[in-house]
């Protein structure tokens, strides 16, 4: 389970690179045609085609963006299901709801905020 779980973080953080270089170059074909459609002097049917492309980056820069948000998301979603998994078999008074909603710290699945629990309720 815990390999699954690994592979959908991986699959996030892949999603996230995509979303995030695509949604730069879409704002870039945005910003280009923008600009071309402000300072130049092109034959109607150019202008019509530029005033499409606009459209359509932005459209696209815009979709990015979404998309890298739905992808920081499920990064966060693997995050706090490998808490759950770690924390499945663990029996301790501490609410495993409090510990799983922890961040993720320097490579550390619970970070620095297990020990404070720990040293709050005597078990660690």
């Amino acid at each position: 389970m815990e390999t699954f779980f690994k592979r959908s973080f991986d699959v996030a953080v892949l999603a996230l690179q995509v979303s995030f270089h695509g949604g730069l170059v879409a704002w870039a074909c945005f910003c280009w045609s923008e600009k071309l459609l402000d300072e130049s002097d092109f034959p109607a049917p150019v202008l019509r085609e530029l005033a499409k492309l606009e459209m359509g980056s932005s459209f696209l820069a815009d979709t990015m963006h979404n998309l890298l948000r739905a992808s920081t998301k499920c990064m966060a979603l693997s995050v706090v299901q490998h808490h759950c998994l770690w924390l499945w078999g663990w029996s301790t008074d501490v609410s495993k709801a409090k510990l799983c909603s922890l961040p993720f710290k320097k490579g550390m699945l619970f970070g620095e905020e297990l020990e404070k629990f720990g040293q709050e309720f005597g078990e660690y």
